[in-house]
């Protein structure tokens, strides 16, 4: 199924997509939930979840405290191994989903791009995963992962492995460079970690 993309900037939805926004919990540098912020007159989460909205028509979310989260109105799944990590938040997503193909998101991410999801997905041919570079590396917490992943992700959480760069090394990944993208396009990567960055960002707008 191909993802067509207007000169508006909207697309079809992908019929065949679960997208998996990441919660996760109280943020250490933050000292308080992310997803929780306010984004101009509303939780960050909502705005989110909004963003994905012209995406597809399944979104789940995963965290350590589903109970926080009862005002959405979207599933929301507890994560399946009590470690920190975002590999455990994958592997609760890729368990949960019914789709062949899952978005993979955070949820300090407000500046979504439809542009950069199409470029991903449109290279997704047979690989496992397809995620794009930054100046900070790989991004594993924005792409597409297939559901065959869980299996790979099952096995290395298990042995103790909670790194998902690490995990990546033993999957069929596509990996983009944004060399060549825009400036609006990668800020799809900008994601807050700091209270800092949380006030930059609500004045980006």
């Amino acid at each position: 199924m191909e993802l067509e993309c207007s000169h508006q900037g909207s697309m079809k939805k992908i019929h065949n997509l679960t997208a998996i926004v990441l919660a996760g919990g109280k943020s250490s540098r933050m000292r308080q939930n992310k997803a929780l912020l306010d984004w101009h007159g509303k939780p960050l989460i909502r705005h989110v979840i909004d963003q994905l909205r012209p995406i597809t028509k399944s979104v789940i979310l995963v965290a350590k405290k589903p109970d926080d989260f009862g005002f959405l109105d979207i599933p929301c799944f507890k994560d399946l191994n009590p470690a920190s990590s975002p590999a455990v938040g994958i592997l609760t997503g890729l368990f949960h989903s019914s789709t062949e193909f899952n978005f993979i998101l955070g949820c300090d991410a407000p500046f979504l791009n439809v542009g950069t999801v199409k470029r991903l997905y449109d290279a997704r041919e047979d690989y496992d995963a397809v995620v794009p570079t930054s100046g900070h590396g790989i991004e594993p917490l924005f792409g597409f992962y297939r559901k065959r992943c869980l299996a790979v992700f099952e096995e290395h959480l298990q042995r103790g492995v909670l790194a998902v760069r690490q995990i990546l090394k033993n999957l069929k990944i596509k990996v983009l460079p944004t060399d060549s993208w825009t400036q609006e396009e990668k800020m799809s990567f900008f994601n807050m970690n700091t209270l800092v960055e949380y006030d930059s960002a609500k004045w980006f707008l």
